[in-house]
């Protein structure tokens, strides 16, 4: 369900933006670094539209965090290099085209900020400090994939899942990485400080602490050699018949 508090900060961002620097641009794909040489490609570009993806055998979305989460993995490749030719887009996979189209809307006309407030004024959506009860969320799951593939066309998947992510598993991720710098910072990635993301600074640390408190990190494989995403499909299959046995 729905964050009240996320809802507001969301607002907030829309209704009260922050003022850079001039020159500047707020919707610059690489606002925090990582731009390759040649500048921003079509593939950089946040997806706005859906799409049927017959390798996965799900209807894909637009993503509401992509376009934040995006930056943070970009920064990344500028701090670790992991090359010119990387690129990263974060997608929904949705239940069903119904779904899809509702985000592919929602990306190309995002709701007015007076329309929602006038939305959470009615109590037709949380205000801050609302949101889904424990009984909810002790029966929600989160799982994402990520597929990479190389020049050469060689490719692996691996999903991350765990319980409710708005508040709980959320909650341990920010523990857990502070957690890791108080205690393990001999062993981070880069313990010398700057304006780093969790992959610069914390890396296999942090990975290794969210194991320990149910977020699982995993490298999907098959006796029989399969693609990528022929793995990442039954890797979701799997995941949706765990959550409808809750």
């Amino acid at each position: 369900g729905f964050s009240g508090g996320s809802l507001q900060t969301g607002l907030a961002g829309e209704t009260h933006p922050v003022n850079l620097s001039n020159g500047v641009d707020p919707d610059d794909l690489f606002l925090v670094g990582g731009e390759p040489r040649g500048g921003p490609r079509e593939e950089d570009r946040y997806l706005t539209n859906a799409y049927f993806d017959s390798e996965l055998g799900e209807w894909i979305g637009p993503f509401g965090m992509a376009n934040i989460n995006s930056r943070v993995v970009r920064r990344s490749n500028m701090l670790l290099e992991y090359g010119q030719q990387f690129g990263y887009r974060e997608v929904q996979v949705c239940l069903n085209e119904k779904q899809a189209r509702k985000a592919e809307a929602l990306a190309l006309q995002p709701t007015p900020p007076e329309v929602l407030k006038k939305l959470i004024e009615a109590g037709k959506l949380p205000k801050p400090g609302e949101g889904p009860s424990p009984s909810l969320r002790s029966k929600s799951r989160f799982l994402s994939l990520i597929v990479a593939t190389n020049e050469a066309g060689n490719s692996v998947a691996v999903t991350v899942n765990g319980g409710e992510c708005g508040y709980e598993e959320t909650a341990k991720m920010c523990v857990e990485a502070a957690l890791s710098l108080v205690y393990e910072s001999s062993t981070c990635a880069n313990s010398k400080g700057g304006f780093l993301t969790p992959s610069s600074c914390m890396g296999t640390t942090l990975i290794n602490r969210l194991h320990l408190t149910g977020i699982k990190f995993s490298v999907l494989s098959d006796p029989e050699p399969k693609p990528a995403k022929e793995l990442g499909r039954d890797a979701i299959l799997a995941f949706r018949q765990q959550v409808a046995k809750l």
